[in-house]
C-alpha cells in the first residue's frame, strides 16, 4: 500500500514538473500559443493516466501472487496438521506410553508398559481382538515395582501433598485417560509397604497434564476409540507407583 502510494505521488510530481516546465516556457518566450500549453497540458495528463494504470496493474499482479502465496502456506499447514493427528501406523497391541516431568529437561521418560487390555485391530480387511490378563492394582507387588520418583521443589510445603505435573507421550496418545491413585503407607509392625485408604479417580483427555505425587501407586486406564480410528481401538490398564 505504500508502494502504491509512493507511486501516484511520484505520477503527481512528474505532471507538475511538466506544467511548470510549460509555465516557465510561455513566460520566457512570448511565440508560445496557448493552445500549444493547453495540448501540453493534456499530454502530460495522459500520461499521468497511463503510469497510474500502469502502477494500479503491477500492484494487483503482486496482490493475486500473496494470495496464492498465502493459500499454498494454509494448505501446507492443514496437511501438516492432519499428519499430526491420523499417523499412518497400525498398532496390533497397545503401545508403550511415557511420562516426562514438565519442569525438568534432565530427567529421562518412565515408560509405562501395558497389563491388562483388550485390543482390537485390522487385519487383512479383518478386525482381529486380542486380549491380555495383567494383575490388579490391589494384588501390586509393591517391593518389587520400580518407583517413579518425584522431584522435590522450592514451592513445596510440609503441609501440603508434593504434587509435579507429568506429560503423557506415546506412538499414538489415548483418546481418554482415567487415572485412579492409592495412597502407599509401610506397616509400622511388619515394615512392609501397602495401600491404604479408597481410591481416587480422575478423569483426564489424553493431552492433559497428570499430577503425579511421591508414595502412591498408580493405575492409568488408557481408552482409544473406535470413532476415532477403525485401524485399531481399545483399552488398556498400565501400573507404576511413585
Amino acid at each position: 500500500m505504500r508502494r502504491k502510494r509512493a507511486r501516484i505521488a511520484a505520477a503527481g510530481l512528474f505532471v507538475a514538473g511538466i506544467l511548470l516546465a510549460g509555465c516557465d516556457a510561455a513566460g520566457n518566450n512570448a511565440e508560445v500559443s496557448g493552445e500549444e500549453t493547453s495540448i501540453s497540458a493534456a499530454s502530460a495528463e495522459e500520461t499521468v493516466e497511463t503510469m497510474t494504470e500502469s502502477f494500479q496493474e503491477e500492484e494487483n499482479t503482486a496482490e493475486e501472487s500473496g494470495v496464492e502465496q498465502s493459500e499454498a502456506m494454509e494448505e501446507q499447514t492443514e496437511e501438516t496438521k492432519v499428519d499430526l493427528v491420523t499417523p499412518d501406523v497400525l498398532l496390533t497391541e497397545p503401545p508403550e506410553l511415557k511420562l516426562k516431568d514438565v519442569l525438568s529437561s534432565t530427567l529421562e521418560e518412565f515408560t509405562l508398559v501395558p497389563g491388562t487390555y483388550e485390543w482390537n485391530y485390522m487385519d487383512k480387511h479383518e478386525i482381529t481382538g486380542i486380549v491380555a490378563c495383567g494383575i490388579a492394582a490391589e494384588e501390586s507387588d509393591l517391593e518389587n515395582m520400580t518407583p517413579l520418583d518425584i522431584p522435590h521443589y522450592q514451592n513445596f510445603s510440609e503441609t501440603e501433598p508434593e504434587t509435579v505435573s507429568y506429560s503423557l507421550s506415546g506412538v499414538v496418545l489415548p483418546d481418554e485417560i482415567t487415572l485412579r491413585k492409592w495412597k502407599i503407607v509401610t506397616d509400622e509392625q511388619t515394615g512392609e509397604e501397602k495401600i491404604e485408604g479408597d481410591c481416587e479417580e480422575t478423569a483426564y483427555d489424553g493431552k492433559d497434564l497428570l499430577p503425579l505425587s511421591p508414595d502412591c501407586l498408580y493405575e492409568l486406564q488408557a481408552v482409544w476409540l473406535k470413532e476415532t480410528r477403525e485401524e485399531f481401538y481399545g483399552n488398556a490398564s498400565y501400573l507404576f507407583r511413585t
